[in-house]
This record gives structure tokens, sequence and C-alpha cells, in this order.
């Protein structure tokens, strides 16, 4: 028997070694006479099962029966059960005949179905009867703090019994910490754990813990757990995105755009990217050179200035210092990582956008990696933006639309490749871009967020999301606005006339509000000129 069964009080788990009481927690274990006997019951639930027929299911196993009654044995597994011969539960006598099992199975809705993460099974506690209660408790903690550490959405369970992924009822969780102790010889509790991906029995993290002992107080105990949950969300994050393995499969998002969505899994959608950098900088400080976690901080640090609040200024100090340190951890890891695909293609964008003499280099890395990765989706949308800034407006066009056919609509980086192509649209001066429909169309939110940096659109009327925005903020985050566009996207174009097409609309609409003050005179020059003559 591989499936788990549930009869009133008990779980019994899988061939019936053991049962745990579902309230209490108690776990019981049965011999091999046991167990023989128990199948036997289960099968034939509901008919009477003679003495004679007892024996023979359980003859050769051991001397115990021969030495003992069958009734002895029956009344050992009543008493492991708490079941009465006198108000029967489970077993009941069949006077002159034999016994017969009445319990009823009942099913129980998985506790952990639909969940992010379970925790359990929990095993080895009944081999620790002196702290198996701490052990209930530290798994119980460990459960709430990696709950708390996790986004609402994503709920963390603790189910003690969890059964395997092959016979769990329900939609299966997507992780699983698996909880081993041991009591020692010299009275401490340890624990082996292990975090897997639930559906495939991907091993994560291994690891192995000192829980307590009968000195250790709840309140080191707790920090135990509060330590253990960190590292456990932080291994988590790290298998939530893909492209770390040379192969990756054609439709894999870029490495951007995998690390903003791990960090939305664990904090939600505030602030991804410095969920991600804190993340980075822990792993590099133990690891500094993992070449791997240098180019992810990188992009993080990119991520901030993509994803971060438009109307809010960010000083061109702290873009110089994040420019110098993207550029310091690219250079530092490319040597490393050139052999894979999605590492190289982030590093080309990643050195275009800091640092214009690095054209050059970025276009022959991302043209190389083009060549001979998998993961095309990655490659048709990062090559077509290095496209796009140099002026190849068909080239990236065509490398934009075999990007969208592998994205999965509505994804992030369905939205993401959609953002480019309006970019390519306003760039060379369309009235309107198809790619602006579709964002507004598959994503609404985006109406109020990307309306006044967008293409206009023919079909939608976002009149009142801009004006709504522009009532929200004041000239600092007009010019904070124009900015934030100017940096992450039109500074890149080679040629003027792609700056100026890609600034006219938005700058068009504030000027209207706060007049030509806000513009910052660095980047005047890429304002189109029309616009700033007197009116």
């Amino acid at each position: 028997m591989s499936e788990r069964l549930q009869f009133s009080t008990w779980s019994f788990g899988p061939d019936l070694v053991n049962a745990y009481h579902r309230e209490t927690g108690e776990a019981i274990h049965f011999t091999r006479t046991e167990r023989a006997l128990l199948l036997a019951f289960i099968e034939s639930s509901g008919r009477v099962l003679q003495r004679e027929l007892l024996l023979d299911v359980v003859s050769g196993l051991d001397s115990e029966v021969a030495d003992r009654s069958i009734d002895f044995v029956i009344h050992r597994l009543r008493r492991k059960l708490q079941d009465s011969a006198r108000d029967p539960s489970y077993i009941a006598t069949q006077y002159g005949e034999g016994y017969v099992w009445i319990a009823e199975p009942i099913s129980i809705p998985q506790p952990a179905s639909g969940a992010f993460v379970v925790v359990g099974p929990l095993r080895g506690l009944g081999f620790a009867p002196r702290l198996a209660d701490r052990g209930r408790q530290f798994a119980k903690m460990l459960t709430d703090e990696i709950d708390r550490l996790t986004a609402p959405e994503n709920r963390t369970v603790l189910d003690r019994h969890c059964p395997a992924p092959e016979t769990f009822d329900g939609e299966p969780p997507q992780l699983a910490v698996t909880l081993s102790f041991l009591e020692t010889s010299d009275g401490r509790l340890e624990c082996a754990l292990s975090l897997r991906r639930f559906a495939s029995g991907t091993i994560i993290k291994i690891d192995r813990i000192m829980v307590c002992d009968e000195k250790t107080d709840r309140t080191a105990e707790r920090d135990r757990a509060v330590q253990l949950a960190r590292k456990l969300t932080d291994a988590i994050w790290f298998s939530l995105h893909d492209g770390r393995g040379s192969d990756a499969s054609p439709d894999v998002a870029p490495l951007s755009i995998s690390l903003h969505e791990a960090s939305e899994r664990l904090v939600g959608s505030r602030e991804t990217w410095l969920d991600a950098e804190q993340r980075l900088r822990l792993a590099l400080r133990e690891a500094p050179d993992d070449y791997q976690a240098k180019l992810m901080l990188a992009s993080a640090l990119h991520s901030r200035y993509v994803l971060s609040d438009p109307t809010v200024p960010i000083a061109s100090a702290v873009r110089r210092r994040d420019e110098a340190e993207i550029e310091t951890l690219v250079t530092s890891a490319l040597p490393h990582l050139q052999d894979n695909g999605i590492y190289a293609l982030t590093a080309a964008k990643l050195l275009y956008f800091v640092n214009k003499t690095h054209r050059k280099l970025s276009m022959e890395l991302a043209e190389c990696a083009f060549a001979s990765t998998t993961a095309f989706a990655t490659a048709f949308a990062l090559l077509a933006q290095l496209h796009m800034w140099e002026g190849q407006m068909d080239e990236a066009r065509t490398l934009y639309e075999q990007g969208q056919e592998l994205a999965t609509r509505g994804s992030h980086f369905h939205l993401y490749i959609l953002v480019l192509k309006a970019h390519a649209h306003m760039a060379m001066g369309f009235d309107g871009s198809p790619a602006a429909d579709e964002i507004y169309s598959v994503k609404p939110v985006t109406r109020s967020q990307l309306a006044l940096f967008l293409a206009p659109t023919h079909r939608i009327d976002l009149s009142a999301e801009i004006t709504a925005f522009l009532n929200h903020i004041d000239e600092t985050g007009a010019r904070a606005c124009i900015r934030h566009l100017h940096y992450i996207a039109a500074r890149h174009f080679q040629f003027g006339t792609h700056r100026k097409n890609l600034l006219r609309r938005p700058v068009r609409l504030l000027l209207e509000r706060f007049g030509s003050r806000f513009i910052p005179e660095d980047i005047r020059a890429d304002i189109p000129s029309d616009l700033l003559l007197p009116r």
C-alpha cells in the first residue's frame, strides 16, 4: 500500500509503518506482524476474518504469534489505536468467528493543497520521546517565519504528515521542507532538512542543525528557526529564476525578469530590485568569487532604474556610483560566463547601458551568444534592444516579433517586449503604437502607470489617466519623469532623431502643465526643438 489512509483520529502512513493522531500529532509504530494484520483488515473492511485466516496472514513473519495468541496481538493493536473492545471504533469482535474492521475511511482536504511551501512531513519524533514536543514547536516556528518572509498571497503551511507527490490529493504545493529529527545520546535534538521542488523531488538545499537540548531556552530556539527560515527563503529565491545553467529552454525570460519574479514571489511587488540586491550582496559576502551572483547583482542594480517610481528623483551621484559598480561587476564576471548565453546577453546589455565605449564589445557579445544559445526568447528580446539602440529598426522589430511569439501572454516578459516595441515605434515617429494598444488591453492597470511615457493609442482613451497622473505630480516629479525616460531609454539611441521622437509626447504633455522649467539642462539637446519655441 503506497497511499495514505485516514480513519477517525488516526492517519496511517505509507505501508502502514506508522500512524499519526490527527489532533495531537502523536506517532505510533507497528511491528511487522501488526502491519500484516492491519493490511488484511483494511483490505477486507466490513468482513469477518476468522482467527485461522489471520494466523495464515502472519505465518512465518516471526515467532510472536506462535508464542502468544492472535487475540493478544489484536489487543495490542487496539491499545495502540486507543480502541475499546466493548465500544470499538476500529476492530470489533465477532464472538465465535473472529474480528472485523469497522472503521470507515474519511476524506480530509490536504492542508498543503495549493500552498507555496509545505513544511512536512516531520520524521523521527516518535524516537525522540523527551524532545518530540520541542521538535513540533520548532517546525511550527519555522513555518510561521517562512510565511512571514514570503508574500501574503503565497501560503506556507505545516503538514506533519504530508504525503508523497504521487499520493497527494489536490493541487500540490510548489516546494516542500522535510524535517527529519534525531535525538542524540547526549540529549540533543538535531534535524536534517531538505528543501525540494514538491512535484519533481529536485533538491534545492540540504542542511543539518541542532534544534535544542533540554537546557535550550525558547528564545534561542526561536532564533534558530528565524535564521533557518532566512537561509531557506534565500535558497528559494535563487531557485525561482532560470538561466543559471548553460542550457536554457527556448521560452525562458531574460535574467532581469526572472530576478524580479523571484523576489515578487517572496516580497510581493514592492521594491523587488532591493530585495534581490540584498540577497545577492549577502551571497557575495559568503562567496566573493561567485561570478553568477556578480552578474545577477549588476542586473538587480540596473533594474532599480527600470522599476522604481519615475516621479521620485535619483541623484546623479547615485547613478554614477551604480554605473561604476555595474561595470566592475560585469567586467569581472564576464570572462567566466561567456559560455552561458543568457549571462552573455545580459552582460552585453548592461555594458551598453553604463558606458557607450563598450558599444562594439556589447554587439559582439550579443551576436556571439545569439548564435549558440538555446534561450531564443531572451536572445530575441535583448539583441532586438541593442539593434534598436543602434538604429537598426527593421532588424529590431523582426526580433521583437519572434520573442513575443515565445512569451506567455500577460506575463512580465510579454509586457517587457511590448514596451520595447512601443519604444521602437515612438523612436521611428509613428503616430500611435499597436504595441501600446496591446499593453493597455492585456493589463489595464498599466494605463495609469505608462500612459505618459508610451506612444498614443487610437483605440483606448487615456485622457483621464494622464490628467490624474499630471495632477498627482509637481514640477520636481515632472523633472524626475523625463529624466527617468531619458536615462533608461532615450539616451541609448545612437541617432538624435530617435531620441527626440521618443521624448516628444511626454515632454509635450508635461510642458503644457509645467512650462519648460522642469526640463533638466543636461538633456535639453535631446528635446525636440519645436517644443521649446516660445508660445
